[in-house]
């Protein structure tokens, strides 16, 4: 019985994997539990990768890498790491790493995982585009793509990617659509706000753009309402967990951070305060992590009720949950 309820969960981990919901796998329900990785890099600008399976006790893993990572993700069976002067490092464990080329010398900073390709947003310069954009298969081979754009955000949203950003020329936002990460689909600019910075969908028919102090909605995609006020909150990570959005943000009026919830995507509220800048997020399921700038992990079973659990003399960017079976 046992050996045919671990099939079972086998073969809906597959499944949800290739619809990129990582974050609705049950860790306790999984034979090791998985892992989240959390990733960052110190002053001389070393890596810094940490490890845990349960979001409480973390442990430090030797890198041997140069160069901050600012952004981790579950894919194809390994972990994907981004980061400085085109730094991508993969893991199937989270614990022994290889450094793969990446064609590009530009900081890469946000990575999404479709399925079956990896996508990694970067930049040259934030006044100086262009930018890259870089896509993969496996993690090992990349096509960089050069952009005329300031860009933000990129996610898998179930059938194509959707990727923000503005034009350094007439301080346009923009928002891209794809399918394959290539051919893009350039929506007409119907943002007024200061910057698009994420993404989020419920894994439906809702998805979301968090902006600086707003945010917008949309039922297809295509066609946007916003955006709505967030006061004093820029949006960082954004996460859904079957019946609400997570997200971790910045107070543009303390320089510190929050976490905000909402189950309709207009209407939002804060949880939680923080006096450090949160950054990346992430959920297994069971209980959901955020780290900050300052070398924090904060963590929290319900989302709601959030605590600060480890701390680390470190700058940590982005966190990952993966259901590693090593």
């Amino acid at each position: 019985m046992r050996k045919l309820m671990y099939c079972f969960l086998r073969i809906i981990t597959v499944l949800l994997l290739s619809l990129g919901i990582q974050s609705l796998l049950l860790a306790g329900n999984l034979p090791d539990g998985g892992l989240f990785v959390a990733v960052g890099g110190g002053d001389k600008h070393v890596s810094t990768i940490l490890t845990s399976k349960d979001g409480l006790s973390w442990t430090p893993q030797k890198s041997g890498f140069l160069g901050v990572l600012a952004g981790v993700t579950w894919g194809d069976n390994e972990f994907v790491a981004v980061g400085e002067n085109g730094l991508i490092i993969t893991s199937p464990d989270g614990i022994v790493w290889t450094k793969q080329e990446s064609n590009t010398n530009s900081t890469l900073a946000r990575i999404t995982w479709s399925g079956t390709q990896y996508a990694v947003l970067g930049f040259e310069s934030l006044d100086y585009p262009p930018n890259p954009l870089l896509v993969s298969s496996d993690g090992n081979n990349w096509v960089v793509q050069n952009k005329n754009y300031v860009l933000q955000g990129i996610k898998w949203v179930g059938t194509q990617y959707l990727l923000v950003g503005s034009s350094m020329e007439n301080d346009t936002n923009f928002i891209w659509r794809s399918s394959d990460g290539i051919n893009w689909i350039t929506e007409p600019e119907q943002f007024d706000s200061d910057a698009l910075e994420s993404i989020g969908w419920n894994n439906n028919d809702q998805y979301i753009i968090g902006a600086d102090t707003t945010v917008f909605v949309s039922g297809d995609a295509i066609n946007w309402s916003g955006g709505y006020p967030v006061p004093p909150y820029a949006f960082g990570s954004i996460v859904w967990d079957g019946e609400r959005y997570i997200a971790s943000a910045e107070n543009d009026y303390t320089g510190g951070g929050g976490i905000l919830i909402s189950s309709d995507g207009i209407n939002w509220t804060t949880v939680y305060n923080s006096s450090s800048l949160l950054a990346g997020l992430a959920w297994n399921g069971a209980r959901y992590v955020v780290v900050d700038e300052a070398g924090g992990i904060s963590t929290s079973a319900d989302g709601v009720n959030w605590a600060l659990t480890a701390r680390f003399p470190t700058h940590l960017e982005d966190v990952a949950f993966g259901p590693t079976h090593n």
